[in-house]
């Protein structure tokens, strides 16, 4: 008997197998709404279901194995289907799935041997793990544009799949999701396919042709491997990159590189695709480029533009692999520039290196190549390439046995050099670090860094990690300097090891991955993160208490100032990149947990716009200062808690390098103070009578005590908070109310009464007052 189970406003069916008629046939209730977990899993004798209008959801397992269903309608009143609903119904010929279910979950159709036709609905957003792997009888499948991720296996061992339809919408093809489908002749990938994972087509034997279009950028390991009959793929993103045995290297003997970057790669030569290639490389290359051009786009691009250069007469030759695989392509005119290349060959042959062989001597060449790029040796000023092939010969390429031969120097460059990644343009900060610490002690980048077993373990060399995450650290913290005597201010050896590392962090709330990803940058360890997340979850439920804005000021003024939102999450690391102590487990440590968490503080930025060698804003900000302000309601006072100013900003400003002045970077404290005060004022309200700034620690302090009045007796008070602050002993004035509002204070106090528009009549002309002044 079939047991319907009442749950509020659910009717749940379970059935056993004494629920089929002779027939084969069973008629589900008309009151039911949901098919159980299971409901009918292996209920051999089921020929025919009927399932009634008011069903709504088919539970996991509800049809599993029932290896005599033959035939079932779903009503449109579904809306969800679950894993392995019907897996194992090997005598279903046809499905249809009703609009309005918008996902296929894992293995619902697995191994449903005889379902020869399918209509997956518009609507459906994605198509889970195996949800049709094994239906050997399926010979077409149309995806609709709604389907954006095809997951792993989802199609794989469907032996007689002939003709698949993937429409635009689909971004991924996943793991071995068409794997084996022996049968497949031809699949169109649409363009907004981005990535097709591991396999995705491995052993599609009756693949002819492929064509990958310019939105993806990455094949991953084996997707076309064993595909014995698939004579030609046309890449058309030249900086597409694939994995190893992405295609059978043994069968395609012909890659076309076209004069755009894109490639084809053909099984028999192609009269047509030779006419118009930029060059052809065969199999038989006797300089070994194949192995290269399937894994690397920036080989192939330098090989294109070295091929060009040299067709037009501007080179007489092309560089060997290991350069072309190395160098970035925005920098490769400059192996040809000012001779670079032959003081590059000056120093190979110097060293001893053209006598080595085999791997030897292309580890040797690849790392030695990799050391001189980083500190200059390939820059497009001679004198900084000639200072790197001295510095090479006479500290780089040396041991501790001065009779070292080639074989042991290049053993040495290998081991020091080789995770060395050049990426992007030559750093000259970099080169300067390097080379004066290397000189002295080759190893100056090996420590211990980690508490835990620091005896046990020996030293890790961080000097790899160092030059590839350079200029990340460098705009992580753009304050910090290779030479300067102030030590907060330094790039040291330690500090640049301590932040090689973008940290991972396990345990990331939905919503807070920017957080995670900005924190990373600066090194925060796990635990440390942990209660950053705490805090930033609790400030995002936060409203200030009293409205302190300092809007953002015009962009066209040269430094602007901004509040920072209780969800924004860079005042967590606005004391690393300020070279101070706020930041979390520093000293000031209380004033980041305050800023965040308490509705009555805050932090101000000031910054300037970056600008190209044109003058034109690049859309980038470089922060000047920073300050942590808070509220005192019972003298109405907002405080400044400190102005923190980096190192290198002051040096440039008492240098008079800098675009920016003191003046410029006091006006902007000013109208910051102004626009709280206004803010906090208008519609009535009177919360602010001054906004003052503390002088501990100030780094403005002496243009402050020349400026406005010093208060020996703090003025203000930061109640009910014992933490670190600068404000403590004295403070400066930076505004009061009448000397910001000037002509209408008087007026606004004693009518309390004005009409709003009068109000913003009279806010209005203080600041006409204000830009008089």
């Amino acid at each position: 008997m079939i047991i319907g189970k009442n749950l509020g406003d659910v009717v749940l069916i379970e059935a056993s197998a004494a629920d089929v008629n002779e027939e084969g046939y069973v008629k589900i209730p008309e009151d039911v709404t949901k098919i159980g977990y299971g409901a009918f899993s292996n209920c051999a004798r089921i020929i025919e279901i009927d399932i009634p209008q008011g069903v709504t959801s088919i539970c996991d397992n509800a049809f599993r194995n029932c290896t005599s269903l033959e035939e079932i309608k779903i009503p449109e009143g579904v809306k969800m289907i679950g894993p392995h609903a019907f897996s194992g119904c090997t005598s279903l010929e046809k499905i249809n799935i009703p609009e309005g279910i918008t996902w296929i979950g894992m293995s619902t159709f697995e191994d449903c041997s005889n379902l020869k036709e399918v209509n997956i609905p518009e609507g459906v957003t994605k198509i889970d793990p195996a949800a049709f792997r094994g239906c050997t009888s399926l010979k077409k499948i149309i995806i609709p544009e709604s389907v954006t991720w095809i997951y792993a296996c989802a199609f794989e061992e469907c032996t007689s799949l002939k003709e698949v339809n993937i429409s635009e919408g689909v971004t991924e093809i996943g793991i071995s999701a068409f794997n084996r489908c022996t049968s497949l002749e031809e699949i169109k990938i649409p363009q907004s396919v981005i990535n097709i994972r591991e396999a995705a087509f491995y052993g599609c034997a009756s693949l002819k042709k492929i064509i990958i279009p310019e939105s993806v950028t990455g094949i991953h390991n084996n997707v076309f491997r064993d595909c014995d009959n698939l004579k030609e793929i046309h890449i058309k993103n030249p900086k597409l990159t694939t994995g190893i045995y992405s295609f059978d290297d043994e069968q395609l003997n012909f890659i076309y590189i076209n004069k755009d970057g894109t490639f084809n790669l053909c099984r028999e030569r192609n009269e047509e695709l030779e006419k118009t290639a930029l060059m052809t490389i065969t199999k038989e290359n006797k300089y070994g480029y194949k192995k290269y051009l399937y894994l690397n786009s920036k080989f192939r691009n330098n090989l294109a533009k070295a091929t060009t250069w040299k067709n037009e007469g501007k080179v007489k030759f092309i560089p060997p692999a290991y350069t072309l695989e190395l160098f970035p392509e925005d920098e490769f005119e400059k192996y040809y520039l000012n001779k670079n290349n032959q003081r590059w060959g000056k120093l190979v042959k110097e060293l001893g290196f053209t006598g080595l062989e085999g791997d030897e001597k292309n580890n040797s060449l690849r790392d030695l190549m990799k050391i001189y790029y980083a500190i200059g040796g390939f820059s497009e000023d001679q004198g900084e390439s000639e200072r790197a092939y001295e510095y090479i010969k006479n500290y780089v390429a040396k041991t501790s046995n001065p009779n070292a031969s080639p074989s042991e120097i290049g053993a040495e460059i290998h081991r020091r050099f080789s995770k060395i990644n050049l990426e992007g343009p030559y750093n000259k900060d970099f080169a300067t670090f390097f080379m004066k610490y290397y000189k002295d002690d080759p190893d100056f980048m090996c420590f211990r860094l980690k508490d835990a077993d620091w005896d046990l373990m020996d030293p890790q060399d961080y000097l790899c990690k160092a030059c590839n995450n350079f200029s990340a650290i460098q705009r992580a913290y753009p304050n910090r300097v290779v030479n300067t005597n102030e030590e907060r201010a330094l790039l040291s050896p330690r500090f640049v090891a301590e932040h090689s590392d973008i940290v991972q962090y396990e345990y990331v709330d939905e919503g807070n991955e920017e957080l995670a990803s900005l924190v990373g940058r600066y090194g925060y360890s796990q635990s440390q993160f942990d209660r950053i997340q705490e805090i930033y979850n609790h400030a995002k439920t936060q409203k200030d208490k009293y409205f302190i804005s300092a809007d953002r000021a015009n962009e066209e003024d040269p430094v602007q100032y901004r509040l920072l939102d209780k969800d924004d999450p860079l005042g967590f690391v606005l004391g690393d990149i300020t070279n101070c102590c706020q930041h979390i487990d520093g000293a000031a440590d209380s004033c980041v947990d305050d800023g965040y968490t308490n509705p009555e503080a805050g932090f101000i930025v000031f910054e300037e716009t970056i600008k190209d060698e044109n003058g034109k804003p690049t859309g980038e900000k470089r922060i000047l200062g920073q300050a942590y302000v808070w509220y005192d309601p019972q003298t109405k006072t907002v405080c400044f808690d400190n102005i923190e100013i980096p190192t290198k900003v002051l040096d440039q400003l008492r240098k008079k390098t800098s675009s920016v002045s003191v003046d410029m970077l006091l006006s902007a404290v000013e109208k910051s103070a102004d626009a709280i005060m206004r803010s906090m004022n208008r519609e009535g309200k009177h919360l602010v009578e001054r906004v003052t700034t503390g002088e501990g620690y100030n780094d403005l302090k002496n243009s402050l005590s020349r400026k406005y009045k010093r208060e020996v007796k703090p003025i203000a008070l930061h109640r009910n908070y014992s933490g670190y602050s600068d404000a403590r002993t004295a403070q400066y004035v930076l505004r009061t109310y009448d000397g910001v509002t000037k002509g209408y204070s008087d007026i606004a106090r004693e009518e309390i009464n004005l009409t709003q528009a009068e109000i913003q009549n009279n806010l209005g002309n203080a600041a006409q007052n204000n830009r008089n002044i």
